[in-house]
């Protein structure tokens, strides 16, 4: 018997009835065979849906897959279930997650994962948990910005991942950003995402530059983020809450 403690990232049908998960942790990703999970009334169910976190007690001989004997799940997915806008940002992080995970730095990932669900669970904005995700899942794939020179700045260089000023400004090829805009992206590549959890921000605002982050990974990484769509609905929509 043996317990691993997770989250899962992945779900798929196996046989008639059974499951497997994926379950990220701070070491590896850990395949578990969940048998009858799809059975009416099954137990099981509740241990499926991605971002779901728990201790997950498992057997580990004699099968293809360590098979689940039962499983403490400590966090909820209900902050993210409450509308059609919630479950967005439930989406995008689910989304941006299995287009930028590597394997090579999974410590890393179950870090920002791994804050992420406490930051919903602790009754944060999810416009603003979303952002945060955002921000620190390109500083560790590897696409961070250079903030640096963010006291003058006016707007943002995607080819040259900086800010830039009013005198070096290109309309066509920039995006401009207001003041406060300038400092919380300053601050977002500045500090630790643990850190940054405290703040609270305008809705409007993380819509904004959750759109604008996501266009700097598409920019970079040439992907496409279907999600994206949908939050850039609602903000047309002015339904961003």
């Amino acid at each position: 018997m043996l317990q691993v403690y997770g989250i899962v990232i992945a779900c798929s049908k196996y046989k008639e009835y059974d499951a497997i998960i994926d379950l990220l942790t701070d070491r590896n990703v850990f395949p578990i065979w969940v048998r009858g999970a799809y059975k009416p009334n099954s137990k099981f169910i509740g241990y499926l849906p991605l971002l779901t976190r728990g201790k997950y007690e498992v057997y580990t001989g004699g099968y293809k897959y360590s098979k689940l004997r039962d499983a403490v799940i400590d966090n909820s997915l209900i902050p993210f279930y409450k509308s059609e806008n919630t479950l967005v940002y439930y989406s995008l992080i689910k989304e941006l997650f299995t287009l930028t995970f590597s394997p090579d730095i999974t410590n890393r990932f179950f870090n920002v994962m791994n804050e992420t669900i406490d930051e919903s669970m602790n009754h944060i904005d999810l416009s603003y948990v979303t952002l945060n995700y955002i921000a620190n899942l390109i500083r560790i794939i590897g696409y961070g910005l250079n903030v640096q020179n963010f006291e003058n700045a006016v707007a943002i260089d995607f080819s040259n991942g900086c800010f830039a000023d009013k005198e070096h400004f290109d309309e066509i090829n920039m995006i401009y950003l207001e003041k406060n805009e300038v400092e919380l992206i300053h601050d977002l590549f500045t500090y630790s995402q643990k850190e940054m959890s405290s703040r609270t921000n305008n809705v409007a605002t993380n819509v904004k530059l959750i759109e604008l982050l996501c266009d700097f990974i598409i920019f970079y990484n040439g992907i496409e983020i279907k999600s994206l769509d949908y939050l850039k609905y609602l903000e047309s929509s002015l339904i961003v809450g």
